[in-house]
């Protein structure tokens, strides 16, 4: 089992590795390969894929709701409510 953590693991990095090149999708490539080699034990690496790429979007959403936030209380020491930025 701790090697098929370690492969979704990798599978996760190298997308984020290169995601700078176009039109390469290491993902895929990783998963036809341990599909070949292991067969229905591939399943795997791919949940470990998927658990990760899960928690990454749910950081993002927390992150994102945290500097709406942030904003909000700066509008709000201005004195200033988003009801008057509408108006404007």
């Amino acid at each position: 089992m701790t090697l098929f953590a370690v492969l979704g693991a990798l599978t996760f990095a190298a997308k984020y590795v290169m995601a700078f090149l176009p039109n390469i999708e290491p993902v895929s490539l990783t998963l036809l390969v341990y599909g070949a080699v292991f067969g229905l034990r591939a399943l795997y690496p791919a949940f470990i894929y998927v658990i990760l790429e899960m928690g990454r979007i749910y950081q993002r959403i927390y992150l994102s709701q945290r500097i709406i936030n942030q904003s909000q209380r700066k509008f709000m020491k201005r004195g200033t409510c988003f009801s008057q930025l509408a108006s404007l």
